[in-house]
């Protein structure tokens, strides 16, 4: 899922050694959020302590942080008002959000005490969450993770928004979520940016070239008044949505 980019002379260990899992004397964030690193059942040790390091970056951008949860016993120390908006740092792909799928992630949300009645913001830092699941072979959004769980949602609230992202995900050096270009190309990505970073060069340079903006990254999935999905199948109904912005149904632009 994610890789983290640091900053030059930034001390990784101060990520990874975290003894508490959620922030003592936490007083609440203004943007009313919870941070959760998701534990899957494929992690070995190494692999969740990249998960936590990429959440306590996202969770740190925010003034004052936000709650930062790794087990699930801290969801116990979240007030409700810190539940309205949730961050979701895990591993995935285009069927399953850590060890869950579209019906028992919103289950497991509801289990540590998320109202999903009052839920304002899902945002799954999950590689392929936003992009159809072409296995089945339709290319269609009705395939797309964001857009089943908006719709399994909608049985409880029509106003949550999903966010998901729209390929192989990593974490820049400003602690933002972006999707590579050509997850063909990651290791050349990789080698280039540890180059700048080494050399102290211009680690944004390489990002800008490899990576799609943080904007271009994400698809935003909202309920809709009907079942009905966008027909995609052809270049301009592609560029109409393009042009219109992101919506449920909607593919992202292919360009920066």
């Amino acid at each position: 899922m994610h890789e983290q980019v640091e900053k030059p002379k930034e001390n990784k260990s101060k990520f990874v050694a975290q003894k508490n899992s959620v922030k003592k004397g936490f007083v609440g964030s203004p943007k009313q959020l919870v941070t959760y690193a998701m534990r899957c059942n494929e992690d070995t040790k190494e692999s969740f302590s990249e998960v936590l390091q990429d959440a306590k970056t996202i969770s740190d951008k925010y003034p004052g942080g936000s709650p930062l949860i790794s087990n699930l016993a801290d969801w116990k120390t979240v007030s409700a008002r810190d539940k309205k908006i949730v961050h979701i740092v895990a591993h995935g792909n285009v069927e399953r959000i850590g060890n869950f799928d579209k019906n028992t992630f919103l289950q497991h949300l509801e289990s540590v005490g998320i109202n999903l009645k009052e839920c304002e913001k899902i945002v799954l830092h999950t590689c392929d969450s936003g992009v159809p699941d072409e296995r089945g072979g339709s290319k269609g959004p009705e395939t797309i993770l964001v857009n089943q769980i908006v719709k399994e949602l909608a049985k409880t609230n029509l106003t949550t928004e999903v966010v998901g992202m729209t390929g192989h995900v990593v974490l820049d050096s400003a602690g933002k979520s972006r999707v590579l270009m050509d997850s063909q190309k990651e290791d050349e990505y990789k080698k280039e940016r540890d180059k700048a970073l080494k050399s102290g060069g211009d680690v944004t340079s390489v990002e800008d070239k490899y990576l799609h903006t943080e904007e271009n990254s994400q698809l935003i999935g909202k309920h809709q008044a009907t079942d009905a999905y966008h027909d995609l199948s052809t270049p301009m109904s592609q560029k109409h949505f393009i042009d219109k912005g992101l919506e449920s149904g909607s593919y992202p632009p292919s360009k920066k």
